[in-house]
């Protein structure tokens, strides 16, 4: 048998089946691996208020879970690390935004209220859910 003659030079072919397949796969592991990293998120139930109004732009966030473990911009902190973080800025923060879960201890807000308010920030809110 000569399988040399349906051969003929110079004529490449290219099937493109494998390569799609392929294509698919990475980009198929693209997106998962995109879609857990973005899963790094900090769950807060804010409480729900009847006089919550639109905060104006904010330069940090500060989070509060229930187990009173403060994460600010999802890094996180203790009050001391707050504290030198608010120094060592210069003042560059004017608008802070708590959002604390609506079973963090109300001590630790008002800490962080209290240490805002020292450091000579202008605008301290408080994030709730608008009750309709």
């Amino acid at each position: 048998m000569d399988f040399r003659q349906h051969i003929r030079p110079g004529k490449i072919k290219f099937n493109f089946i494998p390569f799609i397949n392929v294509f698919f796969i990475i980009s198929g592991l693209i997106i998962f691996s995109i879609f857990l990293s973005k899963n790094t998120f900090i769950s807060v139930g804010v409480p729900r208020g009847v006089t919550s109004d639109v905060a104006a732009a904010v330069n940090m966030t500060i989070v509060v879970t229930s187990e009173n473990i403060m994460y600010v911009n999802n890094k996180l902190f203790t009050l001391g690390e707050l504290k030198n973080l608010f120094r060592s800025s210069g003042n560059n923060y004017r608008a802070v935004l708590i959002k604390a879960d609506h079973r963090a201890s109300v001590g630790c807000v008002v800490d962080i209220l209290n240490l805002g308010r020292n450091m000579g920030i202008e605008h301290i809110n408080i994030a709730t859910d608008r009750e309709d």
